[in-house]
């Protein structure tokens, strides 16, 4: 089963959703009716540039947010609502209007973003190595391959585990170490060497010349290609580390509860010994719980092939008329992030004023059923909005309704309130 995961804030929510996933809506204040009487700043969202509610134009209820760019360049307004990791499918729709009094002109564009930060809140495990490869071992002899290994499990919320081939060092006069035939292997896939180039064969030589690989090391050091200095375990090359400390690393996925086995050889050269009592080579794991996705999905098309697509407005969009502004988005495997749902009117100042309302941000496959208020359980409050939102077949939608449109049919009809009925939990107790 696919491993699902979703933060707020810095506390972590786990669900795992047996057999169906439905759909959470985490963003507040959607429809802009609730706002500060003297700032005009609504609730649960932050503004830039002069961004605020506005009566003059409305999709849903009395009010909306007006993003004009009369005297800024950017103006508009966020929301941080939730933070997840990968798989998590985010689907976010807005309504918005420009008026053909203040239209878009030129280079201007409009419209809603999506943009991804480091995740809040999440308590990384510590590197796990075992540096066996040092003089003071008693299985240490000069030219000879001695193979160093480790296993563990992969920690729970871990994405991706970052395979080290190190050497640590004082001195700079010490001789090198060698290492080979580096081996990576999860329980779930026995005698499979995960690891790409692993014996070192392919590559140019040279700064992080090893192909799959990634060099680090001080301004004294290096970890490079090398060969016929010491004979192979497997192949002609080898891994040559001198210096202080250096190496090689490379990332691998991983699934939380599998088993890890990492191993490689090392050696030393008796015409220059890795002599220096204080020196340690061998193998180590760094746990990261995902990267975050780049780039942003922004009103200005990037190099995320979604961006500037059905999230933007441009001089070209109709006026006078309510449109709507999507984003359909997947988290990539191996991911994690803090999201920021953004409206924006951007490049001015010109003479444009664009109105958002009806601001929906909804997950699906976090929560077996419909979470209308992001509370994380379906009671009687999700029922009612269910009943607000129901159209019937062909009926269309509604604000409200992007959280219980299971079949995606653009209303929200028998199969969607026969979908939530049956998944009712009740008041969630924490």
């Amino acid at each position: 089963m696919t491993r699902l995961r979703m933060w707020h804030g810095a506390a972590l929510l786990a669900v795992l959703a047996s057999t169906a996933f439905a759909r959470q809506q985490v963003l507040k204040n959607g429809s802009y009716e609730a706002a500060d009487p003297n700032t005009l700043i609504p609730f649960d969202w932050t503004q830039f540039g002069g961004a605020g509610q506005s009566g003059v134009f409305s999709f849903d209820g009395l009010s909306s947010a007006l993003a004009s760019i009369q005297v800024n360049a950017f103006v508009g307004m966020f929301q941080d609502p939730v933070q997840v990791e990968e798989n998590v499918r985010i689907l976010m729709k807005a309504m918005a209007y420009i008026p053909s009094a203040a239209p878009i002109t030129g280079a201007g564009a409009a419209g809603i973003k999506l943009e991804f930060f480091e995740p809040e809140g999440l308590e990384v495990p510590d590197p796990e190595e075992n540096l066996a490869f040092e003089p003071n071992n008693p299985a240490y002899a000069e030219n000879t391959w001695i193979q160093v290994s480790y296993s563990t499990t992969v920690p729970e919320d871990i994405d991706i585990a970052r395979i080290i081939m190190i050497s640590f060092d004082t001195v700079t006069t010490n001789g090198p170490v060698y290492c080979d035939a580096a081996h990576a292997e999860f329980g779930s896939a026995p005698g499979v060497n995960q690891l790409l180039n692993p014996s070192f064969e392919s590559g140019p030589g040279g700064l992080d010349g090893l192909d799959d690989w990634t060099e680090f090391a001080d301004a004294l050091s290096g970890a490079r290609k090398n060969a016929f200095e010491v004979p192979a375990v497997d192949g002609t090359n080898v891994l040559k580390c001198l210096g202080l400390t250096c190496g090689l690393r490379q990332d691998l996925v991983v699934t939380p509860g599998d088993t890890l086995t990492i191993s490689a050889w090392f050696r030393s050269n008796g015409a220059n010994p890795y002599a220096n009592p204080n020196a340690r080579a061998g193998v180590k794991v760094e746990w990261i719980a995902g990267s975050v996705p780049s780039p942003n999905i922004d009103i200005r098309s990037n190099d995320n092939p979604i961006s500037g697509t059905t999230n933007t407005l441009t001089s070209a969009s109709p006026t006078d008329v309510w449109q709507p502004v999507t984003i359909d988005y997947t988290m990539p495997p191996a991911s994690a992030a803090k999201l920021r749902a953004t409206i924006i009117t951007g490049f001015g100042p010109a003479t444009t004023d664009v109105y958002f309302d009806a601001f929906e941000f909804v997950l699906a496959n976090v929560f077996d059923g419909s979470d209308a208020d992001g509370d994380n359980d379906e009671d009687m409050a999700d029922i009612a909005a269910l009943q607000q939102a129901f159209t019937g077949s062909g009926g269309g939608m509604v604000y409200g309704g992007l959280v219980f449109d299971h079949d995606e049919d653009e209303d929200v009809d028998s199969s969607d309130s026969s979908f939530t009925l049956v998944r009712m939990t009740g008041p969630a107790t924490e």
